[in-house]
């Protein structure tokens, strides 16, 4: 049953409400909206619709998979908040009755969080995620505007879902930093969003929601660093070595 609904809500991301394939599959076509197209269809499919797939795959082993999605929750949320975007409350809902349905029955054990705070690394990539929040804010500013250079989906800017994506980038990044046992995983999501990110900046100067060239490189490079690191082999410490807890049920 958790595998069934996990699936099903992987396509409602994906297709609609979320529209997450569709907005990615043309991120680079002239004839839309690329860069917001695109930042669309990275939120959802990226840190919604693949870490529902990830608990349909591996559902006793899910336990990064909900920590994004809860990550992706909240992020919308603050997202819908200072860009004044009431139109995200659906999408907000429709969210956390998925994340209910796969967290809730049978899944690896995913609370409470057993960080392993390492406060270099920690600061490491809360200083180097940290332009993801200034580009937040201004994505949630033009949002509060009203900008006739926007798209919609499901009656939402896209401007409050990049401010979204934004946020998550910062978040996901600080979370593999401080959880030994979430780092691939984690990391991994922001790594893909934010490498295609900078690739769709480069490939779609001045459009909106796109960032100079400088910042766009920076990105990319971002994202395979994280990347990287992310698949580095970790310590064998008692956190990773022991018996998994037994699942909910």
């Amino acid at each position: 049953m958790v595998r069934g609904a996990a699936v099903l809500f992987a396509f409602t991301w994906l297709s609609v409400p979320g529209w997450g394939a569709i907005d990615l599959g043309v991120s680079w076509s002239a004839d839309w909206n690329p860069v917001l197209s695109g930042g669309w269809g990275l939120f959802f499919s990226v840190l919604v619709a693949a870490p529902f797939l990830v608990v349909a795959l591996r559902p006793r082993a899910a336990a990064p998979a909900v920590w994004t999605l809860l990550v992706a929750c909240g992020c919308l949320f603050v997202a819908a908040v200072i860009s004044r975007e009431p139109e995200i409350v659906g999408l907000l809902l429709w969210l956390l009755v998925g994340i209910g349905a796969v967290a809730l029955p049978v899944v690896e054990r995913w609370y409470p969080l057993s960080l392993s705070v390492q406060l270099p690394l920690l600061a490491l990539a809360a200083v180097t995620g940290a332009p993801w929040l200034a580009y937040a804010w201004v994505m949630a500013d033009r949002n509060r505007q009203h900008r006739p250079d926007t798209d919609f989906s499901s009656g939402a800017d896209h401007y409050s879902v990049q401010a979204a994506l934004a946020l998550a980038l910062f978040a996901l990044a600080v979370l593999a930093a401080g959880w030994t046992r979430g780092q691939r995983q984690v990391g991994t999501y922001a790594a893909v969003c934010s490498i295609y990110f900078g690739a769709l900046s480069l490939g779609w100067p001045g459009y909106p929601g796109s960032v100079e060239k400088g910042w766009a490189i920076a990105s990319v490079v971002w994202g395979v660093a994280l990347g990287l690191w992310a698949w580095l082999p970790r310590p064998m410490t008692s956190s990773t070595t022991s018996t998994p807890p037994a699942p909910i049920g």
